[in-house]
């Protein structure tokens, strides 16, 4: 007698129907779309417009932890990927440099923001100097009576810092010839976007500016992926002008991170001493969380 059940019971199952790769790259993008959205928007969530106590001191605190994130950044990720990228791409086109050609490119971008301020301080009203400076007598930001971080980042300092995160990210994205979802990288991102965020509402900004802010950086390293996988393979020149560019982004970034404003919270005399350690603990902890996520991405 016959098996009623024949092929439908023993027989094989159907083979799944696995998603392509195709698909994979579109869901990893997506997926670091939404983990940069999330992490720059926090700050937003966290810290609602007001003025207490406690709000500007949770402030100054994960200010300082901003300032190790952008430290670690740009010296063991922008860096090293630009002097990589650039001197690769000067070994393929043969040329033997007698002058130290990425390291100028790097004080170019470092000099034109501080430039680019101090044109703009100049060129500031001379009548608003001197009622500022009427009102404030002569103390300096040093003084131990100056506030310590009242003063929030310049717009020209808040610009600059989004268009260098945002060059570089994007990129970098183009170099990278294998997307592969990695947890790493997500967080890698998220933590990036949250100090950028944070730094957005710390210099004053509104929240739809926040926000525009946010979503431009998310979506620069997920089009510079994108374009890397369907524009044709880029030449020895092309990808020479990219360093270029990768390189005025790296060194305006590296005046961001190491200028004054960049640790407004910890190192002035007139902080208290446990205020001192609190922060500049914070500053290490930035730059070891990033550290560490950068080594895990190995």
């Amino acid at each position: 007698m016959a098996d009623p059940l024949g092929p439908l019971a023993w027989g094989p199952l159907p083979p799944l129907h696995s998603a392509g790769p195709e698909a994979v790259k579109l869901g990893s993008l997506a997926t670091l779309l939404a983990a940069t959205l999330l992490g720059g928007l926090m700050p937003l969530r966290l810290f609602p417009p007001g003025s207490s106590a406690l709000r500007r001191e949770s402030l100054g605190l994960l200010g300082c932890f901003t300032s190790g994130v952008f430290l670690a950044a740009c010296l063991l990720d922008l860096l090293p990927n630009y002097l990589g990228a650039i001197n690769g791409v000067l070994e393929e086109l043969r040329v033997t440099l007698l002058f130290p050609l990425p390291e100028f490119l790097l004080s170019v971008g470092f000099f034109l923001v501080l430039i680019l301020e101090q044109i703009l301080l100049a060129c500031k009203d001379p009548h608003e100097e001197e009622e500022e400076e009427e009102e404030g007598g002569k103390e300096t930001p040093w003084s131990p009576s100056a506030p310590i971080h009242e003063d929030p980042p310049s717009g020209l300092r808040l610009g600059a810092l989004l268009l260098s995160l945002c060059l570089s990210s994007g990129l970098q994205g183009l170099s990278v010839r294998v997307l592969e979802p990695c947890v790493f990288l997500l967080l890698h991102q998220g933590l990036l976007a949250f100090a950028l965020g944070l730094r957005l509402v710390q210099g004053g900004l509104r929240g739809r500016a926040v926000v525009a802010g946010v979503a431009l950086f998310a979506t620069s390293a997920p089009l510079g992926l994108a374009l890397g996988r369907v524009g044709p393979s880029s030449s020895p020149l092309s990808r020479l002008s990219c360093s270029v560019l990768q390189g005025l982004a790296a060194g305006a970034f590296l005046h961001l991170s190491c200028a004054e404003e960049a640790l407004p919270h910890g190192t002035r005399p007139g902080t208290r001493r446990r205020q001192r350690i609190l922060r500049a603990t914070a500053v290490l902890a930035g730059f070891a969380l990033l550290t560490c996520l950068l080594f895990l991405r190995l």
